[in-house]
């Protein structure tokens, strides 16, 4: 689910009493940014590559 950073809060309040976690955020850079705890890049990779490489396989069907 995609929340505005200006709903934020409202969504946590409605959300209050159930399990969820905020997981990411959507950047204005193509590129898919996994980071550890501290903050540091584990994976950062252009969606132009991630694309190609999920779209090989399916190419000989």
């Amino acid at each position: 689910m995609t929340v505005p950073r200006d709903r934020q809060r409202d969504f946590e309040k409605l959300m209050e009493g159930t399990t969820y976690a905020l997981i990411g955020e959507v950047i204005a850079e193509p590129e898919l940014i996994i980071r550890d705890g501290l903050g540091r890049d584990l994976v950062k990779e252009p969606f132009s590559g991630l694309k190609a490489a999920w779209k090989a396989p399916l190419s000989n069907l």
